[in-house]
């Protein structure tokens, strides 16, 4: 027997749902156009822990319990990667 939890994966800033991937650390699923995800999980065991992102991302871990998640929805939300320093001008500087 098996049991199942669809995993919802949503931007934290504005619940907006976002295109990933799922990974149980062998294998990587992505989502739907929805950000959704069916994990289907063997009756062996009570819980899993999966790591997600998408592009853009960090990427975060979830844990998913059998006893609490079966049958739900659980929306992950990912917060945006900081936006990068911008590059020093003119060049190299060697601090001297």
């Amino acid at each position: 027997m098996a049991w199942a939890v669809t995993l919802q994966l949503t931007d934290c800033a504005n619940s907006a749902h976002i295109k990933g991937w799922v990974s149980d650390g062998v294998t990587t699923f992505t989502t739907d156009a929805n950000g959704q995800f069916i994990a289907i999980i063997d009756d062996y065991f009570t819980g899993y822990i999966v790591d997600t992102g998408a592009p853009g991302y960090v990427s975060r871990l979830f844990a998913i319990d059998r006893a609490q998640h079966s049958g739900t929805i659980q929306e992950v939300c990912l917060n945006k990667l900081p936006p990068k320093p911008p590059k020093p001008e003119g060049g190299t500087s060697s601090g001297w």
